[in-house]
């Protein structure tokens, strides 16, 4: 293509996204355009960046004999019935009517339709397993962030699912998986870290998540500095400390009309894990109290697990009156517990609470706070177990060391389902010997504007970018020197043959603009045509991070280019620090 063709070219950085330089180059270079809130159109630069992807992603897919479906974007509500996740989803799901006044929903996801299309293709256990995979749009009603395509509430997703006819087949399949995603992210110059992630409303038995560091990422990642350890901090494990002393008897704290844990810590001079907090959730069978110290944070996918059933949400203040538990002074002490037993509401004491003594607790009475509150003895619990999310300040549950902390952004998940939706939903098969079986489902799935926007992120230095050879919207940039009659044939003679891959710069602006906006776009090579091209039939040929300028033969482009290709995948992650800029590069030149 000609540069003087592309759309809407931009200098503009945008203040709503300046915590995101990967969002502002893809804005500056007129990759994308904000439409609304967590809205984006992308146009066509930023459109053959994408499907520069999703042709590294089909062709992984097709090695694992994976088979491309298309699944509807808007689904029946009630699949989401079947399955329960209508009420796990209750606050981001969007519903509205046809014209039969059926009830439909814009889909988060897509497990319920993939069941619903394999329960109507599949008759025959011999059919299993099978890998089927789509490019598809999700809708996710979430608050909008200043996080751009990481965090769209619209948003294009490469996802995959596997069928299997035992629990041991899934499990055998998911090493395939892991390593067709790491070939995928290496081919896009990536660093990425896999560990065990959170199930968050997939209600998988187990997930793991691909992980890439970000300055300003979304999620935090625990690692142990002694062994090879490593979770997301909503899964990860570790041992806070906990002190026991004698028991002292509980006794009403007077005169403390503080609200806060903060406000009473501050007032009574004690460490935060001395107090006691006590958030209270909506699950989808009921309500659930925890019980952490104020130096923890909950975890609600761990929460999720010690009940045996998916959290939806923390509960209202009316909804903590109803149940006869005072906002702001939550506790497990005064509980009525006829009201407690008529509500269903379930305690659940993080393990830290339960070792440790002497604790200052609310007593859910306005103003009213307790010191010396023991577990076992002041106050009891449905479920003891781990509920908080670990920090740098915790121990190695592993080994005991020292564990650290670094912020990082989601690219991708791998969840294994089980046969829990196929249960659900009903969709079983009969195997060799006559005895139905439910087929267990893996998901799998990568946002493709989230990778591009990290890519931009990840290759970009405080003024430019470099896309990766395998995804760049053009291999390279054509730029002539000089605008004579002959100098400007041979240009248009080699674009000619090269045109699939390179973008010409063909404005009559001066070269120096060129090279800036050449910096700006992230093409990776750059092609000069000038007047000593007349005289020796070459052109200079550089890469920003894999080959210094150097001249070469006109018919020699092509193979250059292939042969850089490989040499990116061979060096493996290129980051943005080892960038030249096209401007450095052409002094003298001009």
């Amino acid at each position: 293509m000609k540069y003087s063709r592309l759309y809407l070219q931009s200098h503009q950085v945008s203040q709503a996204y300046s915590a995101n330089p990967g969002m502002n180059r893809l804005l500056r270079g007129g990759y994308v355009r904000e439409i609304g809130p967590g809205l984006y159109g992308i146009l066509p630069i930023g459109r053959r960046v994408m499907e520069n992807i999703m042709q590294v992603i089909r062709r992984e897919f097709a090695a694992l004999e994976g088979e491309e479906i298309l699944l509807p974007l808007i689904g029946p509500s009630e699949l989401w019935t079947e399955t329960g996740r209508d009420q796990v989803l209750s606050d981001q799901l969007t519903y509205f009517k046809d014209k039969q006044d059926k009830s439909l929903v814009l889909s988060p996801s897509h497990e319920e339709a993939c069941i619903a299309l394999a329960r109507q293709s599949f008759n025959d256990v011999q059919q299993l397993p099978s890998f089927l995979y789509q490019f598809q749009s999700k809708f996710r009603d979430e608050e909008p962030h200043a996080m751009g395509l990481v965090r769209a509430r619209e948003f294009l997703m490469a996802d995959a699912f596997s069928l299997h006819a035992t629990e041991v087949g899934l499990n055998n399949f998911f090493p395939k998986i892991y390593q067709t995603f790491q070939k995928i992210f290496s081919c896009f110059g990536l660093d990425v870290i896999i560990a065990p992630g959170a199930a968050e409303f997939s209600a998988g038995d187990q997930a793991y998540e691909i992980l890439v560091p970000a300055r300003k990422g979304e999620h935090t990642l625990i690692s142990c500095k002694n062994c090879d350890y490593s979770a997301n901090q909503d899964v990860a494990v570790g041992l806070f400390k906990t002190k026991a002393n004698r028991l002292r008897p509980l006794e009403v704290i007077p005169g403390l009309q503080k609200s806060t844990p903060h406000e009473v810590q501050s007032a009574m001079g004690v460490p935060p894990e001395r107090l006691i907090h006590c958030p209270v959730y909506v699950t989808v069978n009921g309500v659930a109290m925890a019980v952490l110290r104020t130096d923890q944070h909950i975890s609600r996918d761990k929460l999720s697990r010690c009940l045996g059933e998916p959290v939806v949400r923390l509960a209202r203040d009316a909804e903590l009156l109803e149940l006869g538990l005072v906002p702001s002074f939550v506790s497990p002490l005064n509980l009525d517990s006829e009201e407690r037993e008529r509500w269903g509401l379930r305690i659940v004491v993080d393990n830290a609470v339960a070792e440790s003594t002497n604790l200052i607790m609310p007593g859910n009475q306005d103003g009213l706070y307790y010191a010396n509150a023991n577990f076992g003895r002041d106050f009891g619990g449905d479920v003891v177990g781990d509920i908080a999310r670990v920090d740098e300040h915790c121990r190695c549950y592993h080994c005991g060391g020292e564990l650290a902390s670094q912020k990082v952004e989601k690219l991708a998940h791998l969840y294994r389902m089980g046969d829990s939706y196929s249960r659900s939903m009903h969709f079983s098969l009969v195997d060799e010997r006559g005895d139905e079986i439910f087929p267990h489902l893996g998901s799998y799935g990568l946002g493709i504007g989230r990778l591009m926007a990290t890519v931009a992120e990840y290759r970009s230095d405080h003024r430019s970018l470099c896309w990766p050879l395998s995804i760049a919207p053009y291999k390279a940039l054509l730029v002539v020197v000089g605008r004579g009659k002959t100098i400007q044939q041979i240009a248009e003679n080699v674009y000619e043959k090269i045109q699939d891959f390179v973008l010409w710069d063909d404005r009559k602006i001066p070269v120096t603009e060129k090279f800036r906006d050449a910096d700006r776009l992230g093409i990776p090579i750059r092609l000069v045509i000038s007047a000593q091209s007349l005289e020796d039939g070459n052109l200079m040929f550089s890469h920003r991070l894999l080959s210094r300028p150097t001249r070469i033969p006109f018919h020699r482009v092509s193979q250059k280019i292939e042969d850089l290709e490989k040499l990116e995948q061979a060096v493996g992650p290129q980051k943005a620090p080892g960038l030249v800029s096209f401007r450095e590069e052409s002094k003298g030149e001009r």
